[in-house]
């Protein structure tokens, strides 16, 4: 496996900026993660790219912030992961260390194995990524850049059958037990989320992707931020069962653009009369 270079890269100039909509949701068979596809930059059009990823298994992630931000997340959570490392003061100008010499930087990693003797645990994990986000957040390129950096984290944790949510920033970890948006269109997201979110004991995966999905498309349409756009992508954490994306859900894809285009155009037509519905 070629090894990738975990130094710092040059930063681009195309200066990309925090306009993103990540959500999550906890549900009664999992969690979810739904995000908007847009990179946007002060001097240069906007790019189409993925902002959710699994480099480490059996853990996603997507990051709110300046996106050279979360690429110095991304560069150097696996070295971090491992045992050993050390975060030097001056990072992320000075690389990572680890006083083992035989260690993986790059690929999707096992990270954790529940229950086995000397692996990982969930919260070990979580604690690693706190303090990488802090020196992050710390570092001279977010004051340069005067942005922050957050992350969303889901898991799946085999050995008690359920998935797990939970947001990191600056001040540490929490866990997530309903919803939680981050980036610019995290305030928007709510209005949707808190009513839906009544009844969290009876709400699965696909009822809160497919509300996402709308969240979504409903902000790239009506413009609410120019920085959320693009076609909707999503993870699916189950409690237990494998992980599946928005590539693996085609058909609910399909469905999805279409629900979402016909709300859409009568929400555009008959404005809040489009909420009206027959009493039955």
């Amino acid at each position: 496996m070629k090894e990738k270079n975990i130094q710092l890269k040059q930063l681009s100039t195309k200066r990309r900026i925090r306009m993103t909509c990540i959500i999550g949701g906890k549900c009664v068979d999992g969690v979810v993660l739904i995000s908007d596809s847009k990179i946007t930059y002060d001097d240069h059009p906007p790019d189409y790219m993925a902002k959710l990823d699994r480099d480490y298994h059996p853990i996603i992630t997507g990051g709110a912030g300046q996106t050279d931000l979360y690429d110095i997340f991304k560069t150097n959570v696996v070295p971090v992961m491992q045992s050993g490392s050390v975060i030097p003061e001056d990072f992320p100008n000075q690389q990572i260390q680890n006083m083992r010499s035989n260690i993986q930087t790059s690929g999707i990693v096992h990270i954790y194995a529940p229950g086995s003797a000397g692996g990982y645990n969930y919260g070990a994990i979580q604690n690693r990524f706190s303090t990488l986000i802090r020196k992050i957040n710390k570092s001279t390129q977010a004051s340069d850049r005067n942005g922050q950096l957050e992350l969303l984290t889901a898991t799946q944790l085999a050995d008690i059958h359920e998935a797990k949510l939970t947001v990191t920033t600056t001040v540490g970890n929490s866990d997530v037990y309903k919803y939680r948006a981050i980036g610019d269109g995290e305030q928007y997201s709510y209005v949707f989320l808190k009513p839906f979110y009544d009844n969290a004991s009876t709400i699965d995966m696909y009822s809160v992707i497919r509300l996402s999905y709308f969240i979504i498309r409903f902000l790239d349409t009506f413009e609410l931020s120019t920085g959320i756009g693009g076609p909707p992508q999503f993870w699916g954490i189950p409690n237990q069962g494998n992980l599946f994306t928005h590539n693996d859900k085609l058909e609910w894809v399909k469905q999805f653009e279409n629900e979402t285009a016909l709300m859409l155009k009568n929400f555009r037509r008959n404005g809040i009369d489009a909420l009206l519905t027959p009493e039955t």
